[in-house]
């Protein structure tokens, strides 16, 4: 068992009489005396009590003693700054040549609000009320007369001396509750705000029209949306806790990923579902890992989005869209089999002119010769465009034969 150490307060005590500090001495320090009685009781104590017995069963104090209230005030400045403070101060009031004790307590308490101090006078002219108005707080200021007895003397230095303890006790009681308190109420709204994303993260989940639910990582739902309860069929009590393989019944994921089809913006697989009435229905699957402050996963949320609809609309108009493709390849066909016909047309026609041209060259006049040469001109030019157009038409369908195909 580890001895308990006595508390030893310092006691500051100014006096102009060099009796009275003796006389103080032998009263606040008896173990100086081992002589006098109260040291030998100590001795005794320790004889017959050797594994109970304190030195705390008398009280000692670390005294200092001073002659005027300068250097008195001083002491006080000093121990504040080495934070070894007083617990009581015993201040004569008629100190000459100095200030008296009235002035040393007030220049005192400006420097120390929390010692105790007592009074010590030996004259009937001193008005305490006075005192208590120059030296406040009333609770920490008492008043002694001489001559005063030695227990009373020791008496005042215990009690003041276990109330200043107390006071400081509380005192770092309080300084650490009012730090705790800070801190809790920093807690408090850390976790106020981390609620409030909470509840509205939860407030969106729960209101979006994609079917959300949250497996743990051995795949057990633990959470669901209104959405999912809707397009599933499945209340929330009936569906936490199951295992979400139970949404795919026997196919898995990756078994099922050759299901897909092709949406107008490009190929996106489509898994199929399983409702609780049995049917099945397709679904684009996006799923992220919830992970904890150390990066470990620990949950998994997957969003489910119904695309039935959207499948089959897509599908519609890709029906629409390849038999429009068929017709412009019947009307492309159609226009290259006209451009054929009129190119054969147009080149008999050409024939026709040049040997009418030839055989009565010497017979027309020059005006229709002119006739003949320009109609001749437009012939080659339309046969001309009739290449071009079924050149651009041949491009047109080996693409929609393509699209088709």
């Amino acid at each position: 068992m580890n001895e308990q150490k006595p508390c030893r307060p310092r006691i500051l005590v100014v006096d102009d009489e060099q009796a009275i500090l003796d006389e103080f001495r032998k009263i606040l320090h008896p173990e100086m005396d081992s002589d006098g009685p109260e040291g030998k009781l100590g001795e005794l104590g320790k004889k017959l009590f050797p594994e109970s017995y304190s030195s705390s069963v008398i009280t000692t104090f670390d005294l200092v003693l001073c002659r005027q209230g300068g250097e008195a005030v001083e002491k006080v400045r000093k121990a504040i700054e080495e934070e070894t403070p007083f617990a009581a101060a015993f201040l004569d009031v008629r100190m000459p040549p100095g200030p008296d004790g009235v002035w040393t307590a007030e220049h005192i308490r400006e420097l120390d609000p929390h010692i105790q101090i007592v009074i010590v006078t030996a004259y009937s002219d001193v008005d305490p009320l006075d005192i208590g108005q120059r030296v406040m707080p009333a609770d920490k200021l008492l008043y002694v007369q001489k001559p005063f007895h030695p227990h009373e003397i020791r008496q005042f230095a215990s009690s003041l001396s276990a109330k200043w303890i107390a006071e400081k006790h509380l005192r770092e009681q309080a300084l650490e509750l009012k730090s705790s308190n800070k801190k809790l109420r920093q807690e408090i709204k850390e976790h106020k705000r981390t609620q409030e994303k909470r509840d509205l993260l939860s407030r969106a989940l729960m209101t979006t029209e994609d079917c959300v639910y949250i497996t743990n990582m051995e795949g057990k739902i633990i959470f669901v949306n209104h959405a999912f309860c809707e397009s599933y069929g499945y209340s929330e009590e009936e569906i936490i806790g199951k295992d979400a393989y139970i949404l795919w019944r026997d196919n898995c994921p990756s078994r099922d990923a050759g299901n897909a089809y092709q949406g107008l913006s490009g190929w996106e697989v489509a898994f199929f579902h399983w409702r609780k009435d049995g049917s099945k229905f397709p679904v684009s699957i996006c799923q992220t890992d919830v992970q904890n402050e150390n990066g470990k996963p620990v949950a998994v949320i997957v969003i489910a989005r119904d695309v039935s609809e959207r499948m089959k609309i897509e599908s519609e108009l890709n029906a629409q869209i390849m038999q429009l493709k068929k017709q412009n390849r019947q009307e492309l066909d159609s226009v290259t089999l006209a451009s054929e016909r009129l190119r054969i047309s147009l080149t008999e026609l050409k024939d026709i002119f040049c040997n009418a041209k030839e055989s009565l060259l010497e017979k027309i006049s020059p005006q229709l010769r002119d006739d003949l040469n320009s109609a001749e001109n437009h012939i080659q030019q339309a046969t001309r465009i009739i290449d071009y157009l079924e050149n651009m038409s041949n491009d047109v369908s080996d693409e929609i034969r393509v699209g088709i195909d």
